[in-house]
């Protein structure tokens, strides 16, 4: 990630040796609902199945409802078997976007 504009006088080139990337980088995982956001979770890295069925697990599920309709994309991640399981065991609706090649 670099930048693609800077400003210097007039007549003379900008040069950069530095890139947007200042400190860590954090990422969110989140849920929904119809009324605002359901629950949170931030982590470095990258989302992988683990980390996606630790989320289910710990903080999506306690908040959950019947009334509550869970929607997937074809993210890789949530494909985690265990994730999927934990949110089918609740009876409500899920909907599951399946991958097709």
């Amino acid at each position: 990630m670099t930048r693609s504009h800077a400003r210097s006088p007039l007549s003379q080139r900008a040069y950069c040796e530095n890139s947007l990337n200042r400190g860590i980088q954090i990422s969110t995982i989140g849920a929904l609902g119809t009324k605002g956001l359901l629950t949170a979770f931030c982590y470095k890295g990258t989302l992988d199945g683990f980390l996606f069925a630790f989320f289910v697990k710990e903080f999506l599920v306690p908040v959950l409802t019947r009334s509550n309709v869970v929607i997937l994309d074809n993210a890789k991640s949530h494909y985690n078997e265990e994730a999927i399981a934990m949110i089918e065991a609740l009876g409500l609706y899920f909907f599951h976007r399946i991958h097709q090649n």
